[in-house]
C-alpha cells in the first residue's frame, strides 16, 4: 500500500511540474489579452478621461468687429446639384458684402448640373464665382486650384451639403482676431437621432475640450477656415485634407481653435454600405497622414502633438489588430481552461443582449462593422493599395487607373522592337551628328539630364535621359532651367538643325530599351518645371501617372517645344487624351501607330521645332 501511495505521489509531482509551463504561458496569454483590449478602449476612454487633467488655457476669443482681411470661401462639390443651390444661397446671406468677401464654386469634373445650378442660384451677383473642372481630379486638387485662384487672406472651406448657423462665417473668421490662431474649426451639429449622431455629438464635446487645452488638431471638415500663411500643401496628396492642412498650421507653431457660434450641420449617413467605404478610406488616410508626420516624431517641442496623434489616431486606427490580437489570446487560453471560452462568450452575449433591450442594437452594428471596415483600411495601407476616394463610387482620384495587362505588354513588345531596330539603324546618323557637333563647340556630344519618369502619390521617380547636345555648354549657367523659345540664344547652328529635325532625340532610344522611356507617351519634365507646373495646372502628374514618358506623343507632334503656362495646358489635354486611348488593344494600336508616322512627317517638315 505505501508503495502504491509513494507511486500515485510521484504521479502528482509529475502533473504538477507540466501544469507550470501550462500557467505560465496563459498567464502571458492573460496579460496580452487585458493589454489589447486596453489599448481598444484607450482612444474612447483613456483619452478623454486624461485630457480632462490638463487645466485649460486662457485664450482670446474674438468678438466685435470682423476681421480687416480679405475672406474667399471656397465650396468644393463634385455632383452635388441637389445641395449646391440652397449652398450658394446660404452663402449669399452670410457673405453679403463682396468688397470683403468672394465666394468660388469649384465643380471637380461633375456630371450631373451641378454648374448649371450654382450658377442659376448666384445669378448676376457680384463675388461669386463659379470654376468648371471637366473631370474630376480629386478634392485634393480642386483645394490647391482654387486657393490659387481666391485673393483672400483667409480661406473658408465648407462642403455643399453642410448646412451653416447663421453667421457662422463671421464667427469663423471672427476668431482669427487672435494673432495666434491659424485655424478656426466650425463645431457639429446634426440633424437626428441615431448611433453616427450619437457619436458626432460625443465628438463634439472632445473637440472643444481639446481646443481649450491647446490639444486639437483637426478641423471639422463640413466648415474650416485658415490663414493664408499657414497653408501648406506640401508635395504630396492627401486624403484627409482637414486634418493634414490643420495639422501642418499646428506644427508651424499656430493654434487651432473652435468657433462655438459656428455649427456645421450634416445629415449623418445611416447607409451601412456607403459608411464602410468611408470608414476603410478614414483608416487608409490616418496612416497615410501618420508616415507623414513620422518625422517630426523626435522634436520635443512637438511631444504633445505626437502624444495626442498615438492615442487619437494611431492606437484608435489599430483598434481591429488589438481587438483580432484579444480574440486569438483568448482562444489559446481557452484551449487549456474551456471556462474561460464560456465566461468570455457569456459576457459578451449579455452585452449585446442588454445594447438591444435599450434600444442601441443599430450602434453595435455600427461599431462592429467600423471595425471590420478600419482594419480593412489598414490591410489596404500595408498591401500598398491605394484608397477608395468619396463614397459614392466614383473615383475621386487624381491618378488614372492601371492599363490593362494586354496593353501594357504590347506597348513594351512594341518599344523593345522598334528601339533595336532604330539603334541600329541609328548608329551611323548617330556617328556623324556627334562630330558635327564637337566641330562647333566643345564638349561632349551626349547630354544627360534628369527628367521625371512617373508620379505615383506625389512622389516623383526621376531617370536620366540622354540626348544629343544641340546647346553650348553651361548654357544655363546664367539664368537657369527656362523654357525654349523663338531664335533661343543657348542653341548652337548644328543643335538648331538637329532640332529642326528632331534628330536630337534618337539617344533616347537607349532610354526606351532600358525600361525609362516608351515610344510614344507624354513628354519628360525636368523635376524644376514639375515642382511650379504641379501647383499651377491642377492634374499636371495625371498625364505620367499611367504610363511612362515617351520620346514623341501626341502632345509633341501637335503643339511642339514647351514655351508657356498655356502651351503645358494645351498639351496636357492632348497627353490625357492619349492615355484614354489605352484602355482597348486596337484602339490603342490605331492610335499608337498614326502618332509614329505623324511623328516622321514631323521631322521631315521640321513642324514646332525651337
Amino acid at each position: 500500500m505505501k508503495r502504491k501511495a509513494h507511486r500515485a505521489g510521484r504521479t502528482t509531482d509529475r502533473e504538477e511540474l507540466a501544469m507550470e509551463p501550462t500557467l505560465i504561458i496563459n498567464g502571458i496569454l492573460l496579460i496580452i489579452t487585458l493589454a489589447a483590449l486596453a489599448l481598444l478602449a484607450a482612444p474612447y476612454v483613456v483619452y478623454p478621461r486624461s485630457m480632462r487633467r490638463v487645466r485649460p488655457r486662457a485664450f482670446r476669443v474674438g468678438v466685435g468687429a470682423r476681421a480687416t482681411e480679405r475672406v474667399s470661401v471656397i465650396v468644393p462639390a463634385f455632383n452635388e446639384q441637389e445641395h449646391i443651390a440652397d449652398k450658394v444661397t446660404e452663402l449669399l446671406v452670410q457673405c453679403a458684402d463682396p468688397s470683403h468677401t468672394e465666394i468660388l464654386v469649384v465643380s471637380d469634373g461633375s456630371t450631373d448640373d451641378t454648374v448649371i445650378a450654382a450658377r442659376a442660384a448666384a445669378g448676376e451677383r457680384e463675388g461669386v464665382r463659379v470654376v468648371e473642372f471637366l473631370e474630376n481630379h480629386g478634392k485634393w486638387s480642386v483645394l490647391e486650384h482654387a486657393v490659387s485662384l481666391a485673393t483672400g487672406d483667409i480661406l473658408v472651406f465648407t462642403d455643399a451639403s453642410a448646412r451653416l448657423s447663421p453667421g457662422a462665417i463671421d464667427a469663423l473668421v471672427n476668431a482669427f482676431e487672435d494673432p495666434e490662431v491659424g485655424v478656426v474649426t466650425s463645431t457639429y451639429g446634426v440633424l437626428e437621432d441615431g448611433p453616427e449622431a450619437a457619436y458626432w455629438q460625443r465628438k463634439r464635446e472632445i473637440i472643444e475640450a481639446e481646443a481649450s487645452r491647446d490639444l486639437l488638431l483637426g478641423a471639422h471638415g463640413a466648415c474650416w477656415a485658415i490663414r493664408r500663411e499657414a497653408l501648406d500643401f506640401g508635395t504630396k496628396p492627401m486624403i484627409h485634407d482637414d486634418f493634414v492642412l490643420t495639422l501642418r498650421a499646428r506644427i508651424k507653431g499656430w493654434r487651432v481653435a473652435v468657433a462655438p457660434k459656428a455649427v456645421a450641420v450634416d445629415a449623418p449617413t445611416e447607409d451601412l454600405s456607403m459608411n464602410f467605404r468611408r470608414w476603410v478610406r478614414v483608416a487608409q488616410g490616418n496612416l497615410q497622414m501618420l508616415s507623414d508626420y513620422r518625422r517630426h516624431i523626435g522634436d520635443l517641442a512637438l511631444l504633445d502633438v505626437t502624444a495626442t496623434l498615438a492615442m487619437t489616431k494611431l492606437i484608435k486606427t489599430l483598434g481591429p489588430v488589438w481587438l483580432l490580437i484579444a480574440l486569438v489570446s483568448a482562444l489559446a487560453m481557452a484551449i487549456s481552461f474551456p471556462t474561460i471560452a464560456l465566461v468570455v462568450g457569456a459576457v459578451i452575449l449579455a452585452a449585446s443582449s442588454a445594447m438591444v433591450a435599450a434600444g442601441k442594437g443599430d450602434a453595435l452594428v455600427f461599431g462592429a462593422v467600423a471595425q471590420v471596415a478600419t482594419g480593412v483600411g489598414v490591410a489596404r495601407s500595408m498591401l500598398g493599395m491605394p484608397a477608395r476616394w468619396g463614397t459614392s463610387g466614383a473615383r475621386h482620384s487624381s491618378a488614372p487607373a492601371m492599363l490593362p495587362g494586354v496593353v501594357r505588354a504590347a506597348k513594351r513588345a512594341l518599344d523593345i522592337a522598334a528601339a533595336s531596330v532604330g539603334l541600329l539603324l541609328a548608329a551611323p546618323v548617330l556617328a556623324v551628328c556627334s562630330i558635327l557637333i564637337r566641330a562647333e563647340s566643345r564638349g561632349s556630344a551626349i547630354f544627360s539630364q534628369e527628367r521625371v519618369a512617373r508620379v505615383h502619390d506625389g512622389e516623383e521617380e526621376v531617370f536620366t535621359m540622354y540626348k544629343l547636345r544641340t546647346m553650348y555648354i553651361d548654357a544655363e549657367a546664367r539664368s537657369g532651367p527656362v523654357w525654349a523659345c523663338d531664335n533661343d540664344p543657348r542653341i548652337t547652328r548644328v543643335g538648331r538643325l538637329l532640332r529642326k529635325l528632331r534628330l536630337d532625340e534618337l539617344p533616347q532610344l537607349y532610354n526606351v530599351l532600358r525600361g525609362d522611356m516608351s515610344l510614344v507617351g507624354p513628354r519628360p519634365e525636368r523635376p524644376h518645371f514639375t515642382s511650379k507646373l504641379r501647383g499651377l495646372i491642377p492634374g499636371y502628374d495625371d498625364r505620367v501617372s499611367a504610363l511612362k514618358p515617351g520620346i514623341t506623343g501626341l502632345a509633341q507632334i501637335r503643339c511642339g517645344y514647351d514655351t508657356s503656362i498655356d502651351s503645358v495646358r494645351e498639351k496636357i489635354l492632348h497627353d490625357l487624351t492619349y492615355a484614354a486611348h489605352l484602355y482597348s488593344l486596337p484602339t490603342y494600336l490605331r492610335l499608337e501607330l498614326r502618332i509614329l508616322l505623324e511623328t516622321v512627317v514631323v521631322a521631315l517638315t521640321g513642324r514646332g521645332s525651337k
